[in-house]
């Protein structure tokens, strides 16, 4: 084995966030990434979406720190898109295109819902009998009654007044068994939303920023050349009125102790 694969290879059996071995960590929470049709490793799924989705985001695979992530797949929706691959192979020799639809409803244990959230691609496996959008709300840190939305060739499916979430759930599935049998390169759902972790520090910086803000203003108002001049001929007028109003009540003071007045004649 070269050098170069022995490392790839040694790396890909390690996270690069927990350093743990992949082996340990839970088959739903490994996240398989690809840069277009090439697997580039593998990594902790709950720590791959914040890297590539917060702050100054990065695309770069943190493997093989060599290539963009494209698409992710979670375990069990890697190991049927494999089995998909190895039916359409199938189909374009001997097989035809009803073994591919006998595989996507042969696998009772769950189904795969595939959406793109920004330029990525993600394909996840959804459980049977669990909802499809609270699988998706669950990886991507998303309120799924607050905020996040599924659009569908360019309407919005989810949230709807018309249907339930269990329903848009089975609506979403469905389209992303079609994309599946048809072998499209990338999910017709498109995911919108922002991450619960990324609106609560918008919120703590708009916050943040509103105080600087004010002080910000204050600051310009009260050192402004003008307004010192303002401030300052109004400071001297408002000190020099006080004196003389204090001046002329300890005057009328003792006056009145110097030339008490005559008593009244009766």
């Amino acid at each position: 084995m070269p050098e170069s694969a022995a490392i790839i290879t040694v790396a890909s059996s390690i996270c690069p966030f927990t350093l743990k071995p992949i082996a340990d960590i839970p088959s739903d929470n490994v996240a398989i990434i690809h840069h277009e049709s090439i697997q580039c490793g593998r990594c902790t799924l709950s720590k791959l979406i914040p890297y590539l989705h917060e702050g100054i985001s990065s695309r770069e695979c943190p493997v093989c720190q060599a290539s963009n992530v494209t698409t992710v797949y979670d375990v069990d929706s890697s190991l049927m898109h494999r089995q998909q691959q190895s039916y359409v192979q199938a189909v374009d020799t001997k097989g035809t295109e009803s073994d591919l639809v006998n595989l996507s409803h042969e696998c009772p244990e769950g189904r795969i819902v595939s959406f793109k959230y920004g330029t990525i691609s993600y394909h996840l496996w959804v459980e049977h009998d669990s909802i499809a959008l609270q699988r998706i709300a669950s990886v991507m840190g998303m309120d799924v009654s607050n905020g996040l939305k599924i659009i569908y060739k360019g309407k919005i499916i989810y949230p709807s007044s018309s249907i339930s979430i269990v329903e848009a759930s089975e609506q979403i599935l469905d389209i992303s068994n079609a994309d599946f049998l048809h072998c499209r390169k990338k999910p017709s759902l498109v995911l919108m939303g922002l991450r619960q972790s990324a609106a609560n520090n918008l919120a703590s910086t708009t916050s943040g920023c509103s105080y600087a803000n004010m002080f910000k203003s204050l600051a310009t108002t009260l050192l402004w050349p003008s307004n010192i001049l303002n401030n300052a001929r109004h400071g001297i007028q408002f000190t020099w009125q006080s004196i003389c109003t204090i001046l002329g009540g300890i005057y009328l003071f003792a006056r009145s102790l110097l030339y008490p007045p005559e008593p009244r004649a009766d």
